[in-house]
């Protein structure tokens, strides 16, 4: 893949902006129920003041990144009294009036397949320009560029870089089939990663984004897989092929096992497997069944699901004692467990009245919260930042993929394709 070159043509500006702010950030809580900042776009605008189709598919896209951040009330465009492209054109009073704290300039200039993006965000306050960044790439990148514009403004006013260049992995069901599939976290950039005739379940990826596991059938046994996916070409190879069934694949942080639910020696337990010389470890030793769910950021607990006390429920492992307590008290039927990157909550599927909800809690058992409401709502996974969860619902019919804050506010559907959509899972940030 091409990489994008950050033009860097603000450099004296972002100087002279941070002298200024002294790091000031706007958002000091990473939590999802927060006042939003009142803010305006009035869209790109071409450098050379030309008429270019372009302009609209790249606010589209920057707008989108915006309101799914949650940070920002994107004031109505029809209140605008203007639409300024340079600071210079900025007057800041027709911006107060209308109760913005921050405006967003972005423009882009074309010359064949070359592209070239920029925005800066000015404090309506002072009227100075607190960050600014630039790329130049291919036409074929124009949203990765925008999505770099966005994960950056992001950062500059909460201290977190955004999630807009992240992706989201799913299975895609189409009559008895069932593949692989990845896509940008707003649903563009579709690509198939299997196309094997069978039922493929669970993908997950792994801790650097360039590799993932999932569970199928293809050799009419429930088996675990590796896949390359860091290029144009995936790359499968077996992880677990034991006899029974091999399921529920859940990485190490560090990339070089994962956790498992292998059943080859009568009870489904879970172990952890090395994926370098395929060593095993059992973890647990229970007439109960086992399913792993989830490693914490620090590799030092694992969540899990036992039904040890009648029905399945959530459990966390220390990882050094083997010791596991149970978290969860409250319905009949707790599964898919799944820490967040900061580690201080889990969230999960619980059933309620029939069907399965979104919900998170700590750790320790503590502030159990029920953040889904609308139809059936399954297998929920933390973004990076930890700020979104992304989930599998029937709320409009068939199955798909959404995604919303961890207050359960802000949902958007990510997935419109046919068949339907279950078993997300969010990759990390790309490092490129």
């Amino acid at each position: 893949m091409r990489k994008l070159v950050p033009a860097g043509i603000f450099l004296l500006a972002l100087l002279a902006a941070l002298n200024f702010a002294h790091g000031r950030l706007y958002i000091r809580i990473h939590g999802p129920g927060i006042k939003k900042i009142p803010i305006g776009f009035p869209g790109f605008g071409s450098l050379d003041r030309t008429r270019d189709t372009l302009d609209a598919a790249l606010s589209r896209v920057m707008k989108n990144d915006l309101d799914f951040s949650g940070y920002f009330k994107i004031i109505d465009p029809k209140a605008y009294l203007e639409k300024p492209l340079r600071l210079r054109e900025v007057n800041p009073a027709n911006w107060r009036l209308i109760g913005a704290d921050l405006l967003v300039l972005a423009g882009f200039r074309r010359s064949g397949t070359r592209l070239y993006v920029e925005a800066r965000l000015v404090d309506i306050s002072q009227t100075r320009q607190i960050w600014g960044a630039s790329y130049r790439g291919y036409m074929s990148q124009w949203r990765e560029m925008v999505h770099r514009l966005g994960d950056e403004l992001v950062e500059r006013v909460s201290g977190v870089k955004g999630v807009f260049n992240t992706k989201i992995a799913f299975i895609n069901q189409v009559k008895r089939r069932k593949d692989v599939w990845i896509t940008d976290y707003d649903g563009f950039g579709l690509r198939k990663v299997t196309s094997d005739n069978a039922v493929d379940l669970i993908p997950r990826f792994s801790p650097d984004g360039r590799r993932m596991v999932f569970v199928s059938y293809r050799q009419k046994n429930p088996d675990i897989y590796l896949a390359d996916i860091s290029g144009r070409n995936t790359r499968v190879t077996v992880v677990s092929s034991k006899k029974g069934i091999n399921s529920a694949p859940a990485w190490h942080p560090s990339g070089l096992s994962i956790a498992a639910g292998l059943s080859f020696q009568g009870n489904p337990e879970i172990y952890q497997v090395d994926l370098m010389g395929g060593a095993r470890t059992r973890l647990t030793r229970n007439v109960a069944i086992d399913i792993p769910g989830d490693f914490s950021p620090d590799g030092k607990s694992l969540a899990l699901v036992s039904n040890r006390s009648g029905s399945p429920q959530v459990y966390v492992m220390d990882m050094a004692t083997r010791r596991m307590r149970r978290i969860t008290f409250e319905g009949g039927y707790n599964s898919s467990p799944r820490w967040s990157p900061r580690g201080d909550l889990i969230t999960f599927s619980s059933m309620v009245n029939g069907r399965f909800q979104v919900c998170v809690i700590r750790p320790d058992g503590r502030d159990f919260t029920r953040v889904s409401r609308v139809g059936s709502n399954e297998h929920p996974v933390f973004s990076p930042d930890g700020r979104h969860l992304a989930f599998a619902s029937n709320r409009s019919g068939d199955w798909a993929i959404y995604g919303m804050l961890t207050n359960g506010t802000n949902v958007k559907r990510l997935t419109v394709l046919p068949g339907n959509q279950r078993m997300p899972d969010w990759s990390p940030r790309s490092e490129d």
